[in-house]
């Protein structure tokens, strides 16, 4: 392997492209191409794993080959019967069985319930928190699991995360590291000591980055009174600037409790960042990270929640000290100056973490009772 990339975000399935050099050799009959074949070129659907990182820290990576692309205009046409030729392979997490279209329809159920139910049905451990609003139909039509799943997060303010065989359904504000996982930390000093190489912050309530920070207000009609009934979101009361959810007052004030809440928790995390940082395999969307260092702006130090990652790895065979892994992230923040973390065994259950392969199939070796 030469190269690899992976990509890592909310709502979106984990992607890799990894480069391999394949020693490949041309055919014995004149004008005959190169034997991709013989020279062990994995085929498209196949599993891989890939470990990555630094010694302990070090990671693995499950996914399918998606696509696999021979770099034709990199092989040199002469005589030589036999070269070197990269491959880039294109792979999904194991979420990618979650992409098949599907006709359904979910009655009387919350989000979280479907959450885990299509979770455990595609073998992957669920991380699922409780939500409490009730739907009473929830249509899926021609729409593939992950994608309904997308749209459930964004409707109940929800973050819908993946990390290998393990599917997160949870407030935004939750971590997902696990409890024997070291917190990472990065600085930035403008020293020796940095393993920042870019930082760049914004703060501002309504800066679109993050999510607008607004005063969410909505309101509910009283059948008994005949009266409207004002809502506010909680934890949106002190922002300058109100919002309203709807042109028209809900039917119950708890559905305007619960959508309005929603709506907060969809742009919880209003203080952005993005940074370019030492290679780090624990840094992953869903967990925190530590930022220290005179360099930074006043109100930069401290815990970021992960909200993307890109792992950007190079490797110059026979010369690991070559090699380079830079990660770059995208960072968010409930406040300015700080991050109200909550704690993940406080609101999932605890479900042991593994992965096996059975069957030419990536699952979860734990899922929890049904």
């Amino acid at each position: 392997m030469t190269d690899a990339v992976i990509t890592q975000g909310e709502s979106l399935h984990e992607v890799a492209e990894i480069t391999v050099i394949h020693e490949v050799t041309r055919g014995a009959a004149s004008g005959s191409g190169w034997n991709l074949i013989s020279a062990g070129v994995l085929s498209e659907g196949q599993p891989l794993a890939l470990r990555y990182g630094i010694a302990a820290r070090s990671k693995i990576w499950h996914g399918y080959i998606t696509a696999v692309s021979v770099r034709g205009d990199e092989i040199p046409q002469t005589s030589l019967r036999t070269v070197q030729v990269p491959v880039v392979y294109t792979c999904v997490g194991p979420t990618r069985p979650m992409q098949s279209q599907a006709n359904r329809l979910w009655s009387s159920t919350t989000a979280s319930f479907v959450a885990r139910k299509l979770a455990r049905g595609t073998g992957l451990r669920p991380q699922v928190q409780r939500s409490s609003r009730l739907f009473g139909t929830i249509p899926q039509q021609a729409k593939s699991d992950f994608a309904l799943l997308r749209d459930l997060a964004d409707e109940v303010g929800y973050r819908l995360t993946t990390h290998g065989t393990t599917l997160a359904f949870t407030h935004p504000l939750v971590s997902l590291r696990e409890a024997d996982e070291e917190r990472p930390s990065f600085r930035l000093a403008k020293d020796a000591t940095d393993t920042v190489k870019t930082w760049e912050s914004t703060a501002g309530q309504l800066d679109p980055l993050g999510g607008r920070h607004t005063r969410r207000e909505g309101y509910s009609f009283n059948i008994n009174t005949g009266a409207l009934v004002r809502h506010v979101a909680a934890g949106t009361q002190d922002s300058v600037i109100t919002q309203y959810s709807t042109g028209r007052p809900f039917t119950s004030q708890a559905e305007a409790v619960e959508i309005l809440n929603a709506e907060a928790r969809r742009d919880a995390l209003w203080v952005h960042a993005t940074a370019t940082v030492v290679g780090d395999a624990r840094v992953r969307t869903g967990t925190e990270l530590e930022m220290t260092g005179g360099a930074l702006g006043p109100d930069d130090p401290g815990l970021w929640m992960v909200r993307s990652a890109t792992h950007r790895i190079s490797v110059v065979p026979d010369q690991p000290a070559a090699g380079r892994y830079w990660l770059d992230v995208t960072l968010g923040r409930n406040r300015i100056g700080g991050l109200d973390l909550i704690s993940k065994d406080e609101v999932v259950d605890t479900i042991q973490d593994g992965t096996a392969l059975i069957d030419g199939r990536w699952c979860a070796q734990h899922i929890g009772r049904a």
